[in-house]
């Protein structure tokens, strides 16, 4: 049997399908998480409310940590949807639909459907895009751009036309508006290693300081960062541009420090079920330099793992900006040589499935040898949830990893199995379990709020989705008399003298007296 795709209507359907079932279902399933889910919405839900476009607000301050693009894309969402998860999070899944569909179309163009085939599989089942993909942050779109510029960058080089090039400042142009100076360093880093390994120097820098296409870039991202400087001054340049961006590379924020091989272990756990495939790609690889799409995948790779391995503050979805270029190399190795052995690929994701099915035993011994009070109370609840429907589908996945083991099957028919079962038990039992314990009581300790006459506040917390099912934008300061204090269970003790409304999962609302 033939490993390659029959493009055929079916085929085509099956494909359309795999796409929803990874990315669109169960889309508003489990409440926004904090705190980056709930600082986007509730930053998104303030702009709806007050009309001001430029600056977004956070517990009433300016909140400087990204640019205005995903505001404008969720704020367009729940204008037609309404405040809720759904509309929220669409942006990210539209994003990441059209990341795997460039993707498949691209290496359609400059190789084989096979190998398009292979990646679109790849990078839809792939945990870390199916993670940013149904999450309401601004990593999904921003990745896209990374995407199109990627593509288009590798077109340009093939094809020196005028349109290819601006279209490519339009691609950076918009990715300053989505994420900042970062989504132009690492298209011009993979661009600069192909032009300068394949001897197009000059062709670099006339690219590069092309003025149209500067004229376009600027055009596109100048007017919302003069228009943020123009309201808030030297705050906007000292909370984005140092804060944010080289505060963030220089030194450790919000306790996200990491180590030089930090992002070792991340690069397996963001292509998980298929993170097997990883090992002889990186093993076996001859790293011949003839090919010059590889020299480019390589190039773009290895500057995303080296620039954010030496960068004091890491989190794991900065390693998904050189996912595309490495979702390439792996299919192309794949499609050049034989599948990997059957133990290699699916030892990996029969662990994480082990886990996944081992998840409530897991927390209850957290549960008990913890001296966190509010970690003990957010995972008590855990006891009293119907866990059916997650055991079901958790021990379905683990089954599956035992079925492969036994039956014969392609790599394609293995990835896309692994995958749709991943991507099921994680939508449909994980997540939605994971999100009732962590956030279900925010979201009801703001319904309860809701409902309420008094001026709500929040002290000693960062529940930022509190904000937005609350529909209001509140502050963070100690509480006033006859005032509702929003807080953890463990910082209770101080307010012990007053009435407490409503206490689960480790929050509580506190009425002071």
């Amino acid at each position: 049997m033939s490993n390659g795709p029959v493009t055929t209507t079916p085929y085509r359907i099956g494909f359309g399908l795999l796409l929803l079932v990874c990315f669109a279902l169960n889309l508003g399933g489990w409440p926004l998480f904090d705190v980056d889910e709930g600082a986007f919405s509730a930053a998104t839900m303030h702009m709806g409310q007050t009309g001001d476009l430029i600056t977004t607000y956070l517990y009433g301050e300016p909140r400087f940590d990204k640019p205005i693009l995903i505001y404008y894309l969720q704020l367009i969402s729940t204008q037609i949807f309404g405040s809720n998860e759904f509309a929220y999070r669409l942006p990210s899944a539209v994003a990441g639909i059209l990341w795997v569909l460039a993707l498949y179309q691209f290496c359609s163009s400059v190789g084989s459907k096979k190998t398009a085939s292979y990646v679109a599989v790849l990078m839809m089942t792939s945990l870390g895009v199916w993670s940013i993909a149904r999450f309401a942050t601004v990593d999904s779109v921003l990745n896209l751009l990374l995407c199109l510029a990627f593509i288009d960058i590798y077109r340009y080089y093939e094809r020196p036309t005028k349109s290819l090039l601006l279209r490519v400042f339009v691609w950076l142009g918009l990715g300053l508006l989505a994420k900042g100076p970062i989504a132009v360093a690492v298209p011009l880093a993979g661009a600069a290693v192909l032009f300068i390994a394949t001897g197009q120097r000059i062709r670099l820098l006339k690219a590069i300081f092309n003025p149209y296409g500067w004229a376009i870039m600027i055009m596109i991202a100048a007017p919302w960062y003069w228009l943020a400087y123009l309201e808030q001054g030297q705050a906007f340049i000292e909370g984005f541009f140092i804060t944010h961006n080289v505060e963030r590379f220089a030194a450790t924020m919000e306790g996200h420090g990491g180590y030089l091989w930090y992002y070792l272990p991340i690069v397996f756990i963001v292509f998980l079920p298929n993170s097997g495939l990883l090992i002889p790609l990186l093993t076996r690889t001859r790293f011949q330099l003839l090919d010059p799409l590889s020299i480019y995948c390589w190039g773009t790779f290895a500057f995303v793992f080296c620039f954010f391995s030496l960068s004091s503050t890491q989190l794991p979805h900065y390693l998904l900006y050189g996912l595309s270029p490495l979702a390439i190399l792996i299919a192309r190795h794949y499609e050049q040589g034989s599948p990997p052995h059957l133990l290699l690929h699916l030892t990996p994701s029969l662990a994480f499935s082990l886990i996944i099915a081992n998840f409530p035993t897991i927390a209850k011994t957290v549960e008990q040898k913890t001296t966190d009070v509010h970690l003990s109370a957010m995972i008590s609840p855990l006891s009293d949830m119907d866990m059916g429907w997650f055991y079901l589908l958790a021990w379905l996945f683990v089954g599956l990893h035992l079925l492969l083991f036994v039956v014969k099957t392609s790599l394609m028919q293995r990835m896309i199995a692994l995958g749709v079962c991943q991507a099921l038990t994680l939508t449909l039992a994980f997540i939605p379990v994971v999100g009732e314990l962590k956030q279900g009581p925010v979201k009801r300790a703001a319904m309860e709020a809701k409902s309420r006459e008094e001026t709500v506040v929040m002290w000693n917390a960062n529940a930022p989705s509190f904000a937005t099912y609350y529909g209001q934008s509140i502050s963070r300061r100690l509480p006033l008399s006859n005032e509702l204090l929003f807080t953890r269970v463990d910082y209770l003790a101080p307010m012990s003298q007053d009435e407490v409304v409503f206490e689960e999962g480790g929050w509580v609302l506190i009425l002071k007296k």
